[in-house]
């Protein structure tokens, strides 16, 4: 696949990393996980992180 896309439901996963290889395994080299979550309500902590994008086969 060349986009994944995940959309509000991540942080309702008890064991992320194991999804997140899952949704690795399935791109394609180049392909793209865009991800996102609601906003954070006031006072909450945030953390960014930098866009990866798959660039070799496993």
């Amino acid at each position: 696949m060349g986009l994944v896309r995940a959309v509000d439901f991540l942080e309702h996963v008890p064991q992320k990393i194991p999804l997140i290889n899952e949704l690795y395994r399935l791109l394609a080299p180049g392909g793209m996980l865009l991800s996102s979550r609601p906003a954070p309500t006031a006072g909450a902590r945030t953390r960014t992180s930098p866009t990866c994008r798959r660039t070799s086969s496993p």
